[in-house]
């Protein structure tokens, strides 16, 4: 069965991407159990690097994504922070997903960008981190 959100770690620099293949709700949970495994794998005091692109198919369902990021925030006590990347294709949802991550109230950094290539996105990313990096082809 074919992954509509897939996740890759890469172990050279320590980056935790997730490609929404699809934009739907499958693809939000399983984002969603992925993000929960990791935040209670984390025990680094390091932020989780995090690369999410949402280019292939778009922004997810709204409603369904902050229910259930809300959820995994719920059950797991002590989130670890994160320095997030997320990449995506002009969208005018641009200004509902910055509002959704306010609504978190997240100590986290994170940046977005628009129509980016992936080494400069990756460079934000690892801003002070000592590692090199990599990019898919």
């Amino acid at each position: 069965m074919a992954r509509h959100c897939v996740y890759r770690h890469y172990l050279n620099n320590n980056v935790h991407k997730f490609i929404f293949e699809k934009s739907d709700e499958q693809a939000v949970d399983e984002f969603c159990a992925a993000l929960e495994q990791l935040m209670l794998e984390h025990d680094d005091p390091n932020p989780v690097l995090m690369l999410v692109d949402l280019r292939p198919d778009g922004i997810p369902p709204f409603q369904h994504t902050l229910r259930a990021v809300r959820g995994v925030y719920s059950r797991v006590q002590n989130p670890p922070e994160f320095r997030s990347a997320y990449m995506y294709n002009r969208s005018r949802f641009l200004g509902i997903i910055r509002r959704f991550f306010g609504m978190l109230n997240l100590n986290n950094q994170r940046q977005f960008f628009e129509n980016a290539d992936e080494l400069d996105v990756l460079k934000w990313l690892l801003e002070g981190q000592q590692n090199t990096f990599v990019a898919d082809s």
